[in-house]
């Protein structure tokens, strides 16, 4: 007697019926989904690895900075720390925001940095006892530029408190 053909597991054929399986093709079915399915083995440790590299902080004085390598050499508790900087590494000055090209040896910093040594931020912190520098402020009556003098008197310009008529 032959096997009844609705006991064989069935898949869907795509024209909604269902089509029996012959019995070898469902292990082999099983097995290829689960090794499909299977983690890759390295993807645990890099999720592991980006987990064990938080931001930490460090202090320290400019010792040197390399533009060409992206690199700068900090002074840290006497011995040196190396931190590399990308595109995306912000720098903080006391007037605000700048370039890494802004980092002169001798300024003291804080850094914040990645597992790999990669410079997130960078603050420089002003000397103690350093006066702030004053801003810049730009020319009377213009615009970003700055530069030109104020209108001279009677040739335009506002008219003078109290004159807001003009002569009767």
């Amino acid at each position: 007697m032959l096997p009844d053909p609705t006991d064989a597991p069935a898949l869907a054929d795509g024209n909604d019926r269902i089509v029996p399986m012959p019995g070898a093709a469902l292990p082999a079915l099983l097995l290829a989904l689960a090794a499909s399915a299977a983690p890759d083995p390295a993807a645990p440790a890099d999720a592991a690895k980006r987990k064990e590299t938080p931001l930490s902080i460090v202090n320290g004085t400019v010792r040197a900075i390399d533009l060409a390598t992206h690199q700068l050499v900090l002074e840290v508790d006497g011995a040196p720390a190396t931190l590399a900087l990308d595109r995306n590494s912000l720098v903080y000055l006391p007037a605000g925001l700048a370039t890494v090209a802004a980092l002169r040896p001798g300024d003291e910093v804080r850094a914040g940095r990645n597992g790999r040594n990669v410079a997130y931020w960078i603050e420089v912190r002003r000397p103690a006892g350093a006066a702030a520098a004053p801003a810049a402020k730009p020319g009377q009556g213009t615009g970003p530029g700055g530069a030109s003098p104020p209108p001279a008197e009677g040739t335009g310009g506002a008219p003078a408190p109290g004159n807001v008529g003009g002569p009767r």
